[in-house]
């Protein structure tokens, strides 16, 4: 099967088959196999073996980065020839190996003016963007170089091949062969042109706050070149080198105008050396290196792994958190010490395992992606916990009110599970499904030791400023609906723990019947106090704190209905310590609803209570439940406006918009939940919510939520207002801005 689709393979195009290899090697065998037939001739001129020791040695040096050019001995006896070295690689490390050239087939003197032709093509080359590799050769005699016994040294060869400058210098080297004096062939041009929208993505993340530095082992021209097209360096013409050589500035005016840089290996080599026995202390060790990555724009030209880690341990110490991509060996442990490494998918297996992430698709656009699709992660965290704790203080008031003012408790326990796992649930989990904001790569990256999860700003915003005016929503249905039902809300305080005794069934409330000691307002059984509370106001209140007065009253059970048909107006009427009736005509008001069975404008349920076998709400504790139950629409309705807010953290809702469907069910969700627990029959019982009447149904609370949309799309548009980019970077400017941007 191999064979066969090896065979179909050979049929296709050149740019169509597989070729192994990276970009510039896989470029040239698919140029010149459409000149000649790459199998053949290296059959032809198979690369020399020579034994050693029982073992075959191929005579060829691989390529690295630190050497930047690779060499190979071929046989060439189809030629009837000895052997030749040839060798490819960076243009600066191959012309100046060579002494001679190849012109129109001959070889003459390598001169200075053919050498300036020659680096003008090859920074010609460098100028478009281009890769530019140089190729030459040197025949080997056979009267030396015997392919038969010569053991030629490619294992030690730099030693004596990589320092010294002619063959003369290392000619009686055991196992020596000419690296020097060679001929050149000529130069090779190869367009790599980036992926596209690069361009957009690396502008992207300078938008984003983010800086793209570029570290490659091409040339410093041709790394310029590619640069200027994908955005990061943006402004050639104040490039420091150009502005020096072209424009003929002093290395300290060029450096003060310039906007970037572009920096040789080699150059940071030497300076990294000058400083090598400073100690790692020493605040003046790394520091040019701290001075050109402050530059807006750097690249970093033939650069060897070594020097990627410089990079990468300069961008930490000055504060900032690295990512780096690469692909090969090379590049390995510059992933491994950044602090997020990024491999690329088609790469080395010692690059993946170094990573801590893969992209699949080997595109720089992916890793911008990744950066939105985190922020955006974090952002929408952010509104879905915004958006919970917001409910907290609208839950907790009901306790702070019942402890501290004696009110009856305006919000159940029960009710307050079914906000937290029920209507709270689905909107809090739709914000998983938000949309990025417009602006959402616009923002500076947050600096992770002072920009929290959840912080002061936060909870500023969910608890003392959206949370304070839902509690007051709650607050005022609570009053709302309890005046409804004739209770005022001066008469709530100070009321829940007030005992009386039980009135009897056939009393009925008569505001005119103040007679007597103690005022009764109908209820005939306040006469049994008289024994016991005495008659002077000493004895009244030292005798109410007694266990007499404990076991012939009670405290109305308010959060149960066994006290339901009770006329709370009979049982607070009894006079107090202080003479004074604990309510008297004046705590009370007319229903809104009459109870009357003539009347028979409004339903039912909007006057009698099935859970108290169809009895009038007014004037009962059943009011407390209604109450409840309106208290707890009411979170529901001011959440709607919470889960609108929470969309966005600065912008407004017209540039977000209602499209995140899920948010929307939410919406829905929560409303449904609420109208079954209160009007499904069953659930009345087992949850103590009630049938309120329509008019209670959010209606009370609608202007709250009003209220806190309309806050904080106002708070919104004065926090942008404080919002200025100076310098490429987002400044926050204003009280608001830095006091309310959560």
């Amino acid at each position: 099967m191999k064979a066969r689709l090896r065979c179909a393979e050979g049929k296709l195009l050149n740019i169509f088959r597989h070729c192994k290899g990276d970009a510039s090697e896989t470029g040239i065998v698919q140029f010149c196999e459409s000149v000649m037939s790459l199998n053949e001739t290296r059959a032809s001129y198979p690369t020399h073996k020579f034994t050693n020791a029982g073992k075959d040695t191929e005579c060829l040096v691989p390529f690295s980065s630190d050497i930047k050019f690779n060499l190979f001995i071929r046989d060439m006896k189809k030629d009837d020839q000895n052997l030749r070295v040839y060798m490819k690689g960076a243009p600066e490390r191959i012309l100046g190996r060579c002494s001679k050239i190849l012109v129109n087939g001959e070889q003459i003197d390598f001169t200075e003016e053919l050498r300036a032709k020659v680096a003008k093509a090859n920074s010609d080359f460098g100028k478009l963007g281009e890769r530019v590799l140089a190729c030459a050769f040197c025949d080997l005699p056979a009267d030396k170089y015997n392919k038969d016994s010569y053991q030629f040294d490619v294992k030690t060869w730099k030693n004596w091949g990589l320092k010294n400058k002619t063959v003369a210098d290392y000619a009686d080297v055991e196992g020596s062969f000419p690296m020097h004096d060679l001929t050149l062939v000529g130069v090779v041009s190869l367009n790599d042109p980036p992926r596209p929208k690069v361009d957009l993505s690396v502008q992207k993340c300078r938008s984003a706050g983010i800086k793209v530095i570029m570290v490659t082992g091409d040339q410093p021209p041709t790394a310029a070149a590619i640069a200027h097209k994908v955005n990061i360096l943006k402004h050639p013409l104040k490039e420091f080198n150009y502005m020096v050589k072209e424009l003929g500035m002093t290395e300290e005016e060029a450096w003060n105008q310039s906007t970037g840089v572009v920096v040789h290996g080699d150059l940071l080599a030497e300076k990294h050396l000058k400083e090598e026995n400073l100690a790692e202390d020493d605040p003046n060790k790394g520091q040019f290196l701290q001075e050109w990555i402050a530059k807006p724009e750097v690249v970093f030209a033939r650069t060897t792994p070594s020097q990627k880690l410089l990079i990468v341990d300069a961008c930490q110490k000055a504060g900032h958190v690295v990512a780096v991509t690469g692909d090969g060996v090379n590049d390995s442990p510059a992933i491994k010490k950044a602090d997020i490494g990024i491999a690329m998918g088609s790469g080395s297996d010692v690059a993946k395992n170094a990573a801590d992430m893969l992209l699949l698709d080997d595109n720089f656009s992916s890793i911008v992606n990744g950066v939105e699709e985190g922020r955006l992660i974090f952002d929408n965290l952010k509104k879905s916990i915004a958006y919970t704790l917001s409910s907290n203080i609208p839950e907790i008031t009901p306790f702070i009110f019942f402890i501290v003012f004696q009110v009856p408790l305006p919000l159940s326990t029960v009710l307050i599970l079914c906000i937290d796992l029920g209507t709270d649930m689905i909107p809090a989990i739709s914000f998983a499904y938000e949309n990025p904001e417009l602006d959402i790569m616009d923002r500076v990256p947050r600096n992770s030791k002072l920009d929290h999860m959840v912080n002061t700003k936060l909870i500023s915003f969910a608890y003392f400023q959206i949370g304070v005016i839902q509690a007051s929503a709650g607050m005022y249905t609570y009053f709302i609906i309890l005046n409804d039902y004739g209770i005022r809300p001066s008469c709530v305080w100070n009321l829940a723990l007030n005992r009386g005794p039980i009135p009897a069934k056939t009393d009925i409330y008569n505001a005119n019947d103040t007679t007597g000691r103690l005022s009764r307002f109908g209820n005939t059984r306040y006469g049994t106090l008289d024994g016991i509370l005495g008659n002077t106001l000493a004895e009244r209140e030292t005798k109410m704190d007694g266990d007499e007065f404990e076991e012939n009253t009670i405290s109305l059970s308010w959060d149960y209905i066994k006290n339901g048909k009770i006329d709370i107006r009979l049982f607070y009427a009894y006079k107090s310590a202080d003479s004074d009736s604990v309510r008297d005509a004046d705590s009370w008001t007319t229903c809104r609803w009459s109870p009357h069975p003539d009347v028979k404008d409004h339903p039912d349920f909007y006057k009698y209570s099935h859970n108290t076998e169809n009895w009038p709400i007014c004037y009962s504790i059943e009011a407390l439940k209604y109450a409840q139950s309106g208290y707890l629409v009411s979170i529901v309705c001011v959440q709607w406006a919470d889960l609108m807010i929470c969309k966005t953290r600065n912008l407004s809702l017209s540039q977000q918009l209602m499209i995140n469907n899920f948010g929307n069910f939410g919406l829905f969700f929560e409303t449904a939940l609420v109208a079954i627990l209160l009007y499904v029959p069953f659930l009345n019982v087992a949850l103590g919510t009630r049938q309120i009447a329509f008019p209670h149904f959010a209606v009370p609370s609608f202007s709250f939520y009003i209220a806190i949309f309309f806050y904080d799309e106002l708070r919104k548009m004065w926090l942008r207002q404080g919002m200025v980019r100076e310098a490429g970077r987002l400044k926050l400017k204003g009280w608001i801005v830095q006091n309310t941007y959560y």
